[in-house]
């Protein structure tokens, strides 16, 4: 006679186990991806970086420039890393006396952005970090990091990178004194945070120096020293949830602000 043999209870524990391993990567796929989705995907990078400038008599000037760009990430082991386009960079002043517009053409001469970050988990929380990264626009210099800037525009590094016709990268200033000023400009810039929600935010330690070369008015010609005011700096990158391209980035930022 058949005899219908009732499993033992260790092993109905392991049936129960590769059950429930098998319905586990059916499910909700392999570990790591279980704890979350993916973070590839199109971002909005938004850099806010704020300077003040001594001035004699005047109260000192206080700036923050304001560059949204949109970059296509890709999530590897430890890393969010990907390449992308500047969008805008706005500058705002604390007096309205002066104000600095950077043009389109400044914009668009500008290579393109790259972030390769690094991703740690602490204690449930995800954190991003990108090491320093250094660009010099308006001039090619040998050593980025190290070299000296021109003072001239007679000098062979000078590049008229927005192809304006003027040495260098134009920059327009308006107020007590209108007109054009002929910069290189070097900038370093590192940032760390946290993920919060749909978005990575943080602080950005950086350094910037720039060198005048010419201006359309004496009175522009000055360089002065700024200086960098770190506790007010930061970085945000945004999930695009629809469209690669600088309109969509600017939309979502605007309403997101």
């Amino acid at each position: 006679m058949f005899e219908m043999q009732l499993p033992t209870l260790a092993q109905s524990r392991r049936s129960f186990t590769l059950q429930l391993a098998i319905a586990s990567f059916l499910f909700w796929g392999p570990y790591p991806s279980a704890a979350r989705p993916s973070l590839s995907g199109v971002y909005a990078y938004v850099l806010e970086t704020t300077t003040t400038t001594p001035l004699p008599i005047l109260k000192d000037y206080v700036a923050t420039t304001r560059s949204v760009a949109w970059v296509k990430l890709e999530e590897g082991e430890q890393v969010l890393s990907g390449i992308g386009r500047v969008c805008s960079i706005r500058i705002s002043g604390s007096s309205p006396l002066v104000r600095t517009e950077i043009p389109a053409a400044f914009v668009r001469s500008l290579p393109p952005v790259t972030l390769n970050a690094q991703l740690t988990e602490v204690d449930g929380t995800l954190h991003i970090r990108q090491k320093p990264q250094t660009l010099v626009v308006g001039a090619n210099l040998p050593d980025p990091k190290r070299d000296a800037l021109p003072t001239s525009a007679d000098d062979r590094r000078v590049v008229d990178q927005d192809n304006d016709g003027r040495p260098a990268m134009t920059v327009r200033v308006s107020g007590i004194v209108s007109g054009e000023v002929y910069v290189v400009q070097r900038s370093t810039s590192e940032w760390s945070g946290r993920r919060q929600g749909d978005e990575f935010t943080g602080r950005v330690r950086f350094e910037t120096e720039q060198s005048v070369l010419g201006a359309s008015s004496p009175f522009l010609k000055g360089n002065r020293a700024t200086v960098p005011m770190l506790d007010v700096s930061t970085f945000r990158l945004l999930r695009l949830r629809t469209g690669q391209n600088c309109a969509e980035t600017e939309k979502l930022v605007r309403t997101q602000r």
